[in-house]
This record gives structure tokens, sequence and C-alpha cells, in this order.
């Protein structure tokens, strides 16, 4: 998988499907060659790349080498790459290091693991082998090792980077990121683009495709966490590829707080993909013979598609980053009392809605915010901890049993890393509070954040949970975290280290996380953050699925799904049905919609059932049943999309199992047109040497058929029209 030729000096690091080269070029560069598709052999012929031009800087009189022109596996700054660095450290007397060269590399079988990181999972018997290559600055005592993970059968490589310091004095690091990637894609005649996912809060991971011109295109975060606004991913296509087929290569960052994704096309036509931890809100001092590992990034490339690519992260992440135990475990259907309740609730309409529930076929109920403290608005009661008995006047344990009565799982929403102003615990340790350090803290929904950066608040978090999770027969756990951070400055740090407080607040985040998910294996938690504003990497690995967004509008969900689905496997998906009007639209669509949209994801419901029209009542039992009948294929099975509702107002999706027997097709229409046709729909995923029925209409179709001529769609001239439809191989 990772063999290293003397003679020539270059890398191979082999996939299943394809290959990534790096040279060691004139003894010192880490220079890359080529990541894609497999070829037999790789010219050596790449030193024409290299020109001595007007105004480009040699790195010095001894040694003719051109940085700016090269394309490099790491960037830093001082020898004449003027591009985005990678690394940029400074030792005590503030003079950078500025020439960084090969020293050794290792080959290595199965993953080192970093400790305080979530990163891809190492299973025994794995085909997976691990590169090191250490680098090491000329005028000091640092070394850089560049870590390769390559997993032979996911057709992935992991990226990060490891600083050590050898001195006997302090670094300050300025800029640390995971990957860098120099790529001479200027072939085809075609001008590269660049695909994001950006948005804002219940409008999450829109698409976002433009052509990459020169100069940079950053997004990023400094929010303290990745945020609704640009999740922690970005591609790089060509305009002529389409879902299924074309070459694509994607960055994933397996992390939860401020990071940098940066694109920049030089005047070399050579374009630079970077990211990691957002240098803007970052500086950490190394102190001697300590070392800092960076998050740990997920490359993929595909010839097959933006398709090809999105199955790839979805296996990989589905089967080596979530929890192992949930990994293949299909999810429950669940009806959640945040929409049908707010806060105005007791202990007999909690039953009363759970018992609805369970007679039309949900598994799970989950109990909403407003259920301890002094809890009846967004104003108080959160940080204290404790039940309120005018609420629920048997606690968690007698509500969780009754529900239990009904054949029902119980589960409970909490929000661990904030308090309200009149939480006991910061009346106690006001200095326990995220940006204590000022006068007058900012407030977000009513709310302060406490200083995971320091260890004895996620200790208290750990105790605290920890008991209430041992309350009550709690197999399902709602995590929410409803602002972005300010202040971030913790009391706790000297003044010399209060700029890593970000990145140390998501280190005691992946702390308590770990904690509470390994004493409580079998609690399936579901991560949150006003909805899907920390959807990421980094949290799905310690919570398998996250709660999509807030916005629960059918139509609106179209987009949303969709544009994460680039990424995220459909198991990690939330998805519910919800009342009409719509809490965040105000907007009414059939029960068909809002059941078909939910049913593409994880099933959940949030509504009053029994305030539900009897007829609506009996559809959502028949789809509650469907799904059920269904569920494996959708939360297991691969999924393709195949009409963008961002470009138009169709939309189609497919799940079908990796051998092609059976499938499930549906389809949605936003606003309907007087055209009376009905739609032929290729669908390019079947097996083209088989035949399908239709169970519903009797009607096979060959699989050549429906690749090439299509399926028809039924007719579409309706509002909010929907539609599933099975097929079988025969």
């Amino acid at each position: 998988m990772i063999s290293y030729s003397e003679k020539t000096h270059i890398f191979n690091l082999e996939t299943e499907k394809n290959l990534y080269y790096i040279e060691i070029y004139k003894g010192k560069h880490i220079r890359h060659l080529y990541w894609g598709t497999k070829i037999e052999t790789l010219q050596n012929d790449f030193d024409n790349i290299e020109q001595d031009k007007p105004f480009v800087v040699n790195i010095s009189p001894k040694n003719t080498v051109f940085l700016e022109t090269l394309p490099l596996e790491i960037g830093f700054t001082g020898k004449g790459d003027f591009r985005h660095p990678t690394v940029d450290i400074e030792n005590i007397t503030g003079i950078p290091f500025l020439t960084l060269g090969y020293k050794s590399h290792k080959i290595t079988k199965g993953k080192p693991v970093v400790e305080q990181f979530p990163q891809g999972r190492y299973k025994k018997g794995d085909k997976v082998e691990t590169l090191l290559i250490t680098l090491q600055d000329e005028n000091s005592e640092v070394e850089i090792d560049l870590i390769y993970s390559v997993y032979y059968d996911y057709n992935i490589i992991t990226r990060s980077i490891k600083v050590k310091n050898l001195s006997q004095s302090n670094l300050t690091l300025n800029t640390l990121l995971s990957f860098n990637i120099d790529m001479p894609l200027n072939h085809n005649d075609e001008n590269l683009q660049l695909i994001t996912l950006e948005g804002n809060w219940a409008r999450e991971r829109h698409i976002q495709q433009q052509e990459i011109k020169n100069g940079k295109s950053v997004i990023s975060s400094n929010r303290g966490s990745s945020s609704h606004i640009f999740n922690p991913f970005c591609a790089v296509t060509y305009p002529s590829t389409t879902e299924h087929t074309g070459e694509i290569w994607g960055f994933s960052l397996i992390y939860s707080g401020n990071y940098q994704m940066c694109v920049e096309k030089t005047h070399t036509d050579i374009v630079r993909i970077s990211g990691g931890i957002n240098p803007e809100t970052f500086i950490w001092i190394l102190e001697p013979q300590e070392s800092f590992t960076t998050p740990e990034a997920v490359l993929v490339y595909s010839n097959s598609g933006v398709n090809g690519m999105s199955n790839t992260f979805h296996k990989f992440f589905r089967e080596r980053l979530i929890p192992q135990q949930f990994a293949n475990r299909e999810r429950p259907i669940l009806i959640n009392n945040w929409e049908s309740t707010y806060f105005d609730f007791d202990h007999d309409k909690i039953v009363n809605i759970a018992k609805k529930a369970s007679e039309v076929g949900i598994e799970l109920f989950v109990l909403d915010d407003g259920w301890f403290g002094a809890r009846d608005g967004d104003k108080k009661g959160l940080g204290n901890w404790v039940v309120n008995r005018e609420k629920l006047r048997k606690g968690l344990e007698g509500l969780a049993e009754e529900i239990n009565s009904h054949y029902m799982e119980f589960g409970l929403w909490v929000e661990p890393e904030m308090a309200n102003p009149d939480a006991d615990i910061l009346k106690q340790h006001p200095d326990w509070l995220l940006g204590s350090c000022s006068d007058d803290p900012s407030m977000g929904r009513n709310q302060y954040v406490l200083d995971l950066a320091n260890p004895e608040v996620v200790d208290w978090l750990i105790e605290t949970f920890t008991e209430i999770f041992r309350k009550a027969n709690i197999t399902y756990v709602k995590w929410d975290m409803n602002r972005y951070l300010t202040e971030t400055y913790s009391k706790y740090l000297p003044a010399h280290k209060k700029r890593e407080t970000s990145h140390r607040y998501v280190l005691g985040l992946y702390r308590l996380m770990d904690t509470l998910v390994t004493q409580f294996p079998h609690i399936l938690f579901e991560g949150c953050s006003g909805g899907g504003g920390r959807f990421d990497p980094g949290l799905i690995y310690y919570m398998p699925q996250y709660w999509t967004s807030d916005n629960t509008d059918a139509m609106a969900r179209l987009k949303i799904q969709y544009g994460t689905s680039l990424v995220y496997p459909i198991i990690t998906m939330g998805s519910h049905v919800s009342a009409c009007p719509n809490h965040q639209l105000e907007r009414t669509t059939p029960i068909e919609a809002r059941l078909n949209a939910a049913m593409s994801g994880n099933l959940g419901f949030e509504l009053d059932l029994n305030l539900t029209d009897p007829e609506e009542l009996k559809i959502v039992k028949n789809g509650i049943n469907f799904y059920k009948k269904h569920r494996k294929l959708i939360q297991l099975g691969e999924f393709y999309r195949l009409l963008s509702p961002f470009k138009g107002d169709q939309t189609s999706w497919m799940f079908i199992d990796s051998s092609k027997t059976e499938l499930l097709l549906f389809w949605f229409l936003d606003k309907a047109d007087i055209k009376y046709t009905r739609q032929l729909l290729k669908l390019p995923y079947v097996d083209p040497n088989s035949s399908y029925i239709d169970k519903e209409t009797n009607k096979t179709y060959s699989g050549s058929e429906l690749i090439n001529r299509g399926f028809r769609l039924p007719l579409m001239n309706k509002d909010y029209a929907s539609g599933v439809i099975y097929l079988t191989k025969i």
C-alpha cells in the first residue's frame, strides 16, 4: 500500500482504486507529483514546473530551488514560497524557522493513535499503513512529522502534522494546519471549480459552487465551533463533472472548533489546498520537549463523480469514524416533544404524547428542554441540573419507567456547555465562566458559556451528567449547544497562554464527550447546535447522529439534506415530521411530503399525534410501517443524488443496497408548472444485466432501460408533490 523507491526517491501511496505520489526533491523538499486514478508508471518529468522566472526567489545561492513554483506537501514562509503557509513557527527571539528539509521517513503497518482527538479508527485486520516523513529545520532543534495513513479498502488517505520542540526554549506556533497539497490541475482546458457547504441557522449546508480564480478562496469559522456558516469541507472539481461521472478531490477536517480551509490559485496555475485549525484565533506555546499534533484531515479522490466522492466519505465515516457499536446498527424512530410543548409540559402531558406515539409504532420518546431547575423559558435554569418536580412529579426515573411500559425507550435533552446567569455553579465558581476576565461578558440566548479549557469544569460536568444518566433508563441523549463562543479567554490559563483557549475548549469538550460515551456505551448520543451548527466529523466520532437542522419544513429540508449528503452518511442525519403550519416558515405542506423528506434520514416526529387529523394519522402509521420495512436500506444502503433542488423545483434521490438487488426512489416537487408530462429519470446505479419489478404496479424494467432510457416518474402537477417507488431485482 505504501512503498518507497531508493532510486527515484518517490513514495507511492496506493489504495484499491487510486494512487498518491510524493517525491523527496533534491534530497530536501517534499514535492507532490500525482493524486488520482491508478496509472501503470509515473514518468518523472516534473522539473519543467520549476522555472527561473523574474522575481521568483532562489532558496539560496548554493541551492537552485524556487519554492514558489514547486507543488509541495507543506508550505512555510521566509524562503520564497509566498503562498498560504502550512506552518509558521517562532522561537523565543521571534525569529521564524525558515528552512525545513527532509530528515528521515518510516513506513509502518496500522495507524498510530493521537490522544485527545477524534480520528479515523483502525481495526485489527484493516489494510492500513502509515507513512511518517520527518522534516528538520536547519537552524533549530525543531522537527515536523508529515503523517499519512492509507486506508486501502476505503480509498481514503488521512493526513495530520506533528511538531516536536527538541530545543531548550519555548516555541510559538502561529500557524499549524493539518494538510497542504499543491495540485497542478490545469489540464482539459477547464477552469477548476470549488465546492463548499455554506449556510446559516435553519439553512445549513447549502451547496455553493464557483470557479477558482487567481487568488485565495477561504472558508473558516472563528465562532468557537464549526458553525452553521460553513462546514469544514471543500472539494475541487471540473465544470464537466456530474453526480456520477468525472473527477473530484474532497477534503474534510475532523475538528469541531475554529478551522480554516484555503484554496489558492497562483500565477503558475498551481492550486494549493490547505486546511486545519484557524490561525486567526490560534497561538500555541510549545514548551521544551513537548509536541503538538493537528486534527486529522480526510482526503478523497473520485473519478466517478460527486456521488463517488460522497459514498467514499459515507462508508468511511460510518464504519471507521462513528462509535463502532452504532456503525451498522439501525436507528430507532423517535418522537420529541419540543415543538408540541416547548417548556409547557408536565408528567401527564408527556405520557399522553408518548402513549399515542406508541400506538402508531414509534419506538423512542425524547424529553426536550425544560425538565430541570426553574426552566419555564430560556432565561433561567440552565446549569441547575436538578429535576423540576413540579413538572415531573415522579422524576426522570418514574417518567422513564412509565414510557418504557408503553414499549418505548426513553431519551433526554441536555446542554452541558452552557449556563444561565442564575446557575448555582456560576455563583459558586464565577471564574468557571468563559470570558470571566471581562467585566461585562457577552450573552447569547440568555446564556453564558462554561470554560471547558479549565479541567475542573470538565470534571464537574462529567460528575454531574454521570449521575443524571445513571438515574433513569436512558438510552438516547440529545446534546445541544445553543450559542457561539465570545470572549474566548480562560481565567484558568496564564496570560501568555490565553490565545490557546479556543483549542483547549475543544480538547475539553472531546474529553467530556469521550468519558461519557465510554461510560455509557448503550446510549445513542445525538449532537445538536441550534440544529446543525456543529455537524462535523469531530462530533460524529462521539455522537453517531446529528440533528440536521432546526428547520423541519419539508421543502427547506430537501436542500439541507441534499447538501449534507455530500459528506455525511444518511445514518447520521436526524430528520423529523412536524406539524403545519411549520414553526419556522409557517408553510403548510402535505403530510406525505413531510414523511417522505423525513424518511430520507433517521425518521422522527416533532408533534403531538393526539392533535393529528385521523386521516393523516393513518398516513403516518402506514409511513412508519413502510420505514421499518425499508429502514436498513435507507440507513445502511448506498445513497445517490439524482435531481438537485439547487437546480430547479424537482428533487430526487435513491437508496440501493451494495448488491443492487433493491432500491428506493424518492422524488419531490416544490412548485408545480402547467406541464402534464411524466419525466423520465435515468438511474445509472442499477445492475445493467438484471431486471427489476415494481411490485405496486407489477411492471418490470430491464437494468439497461433504467440506466439509458430511465424510469418514468408519476405526473407532477401539484405543489409539494412527492412519492417513493420500491423496485426489486427479479
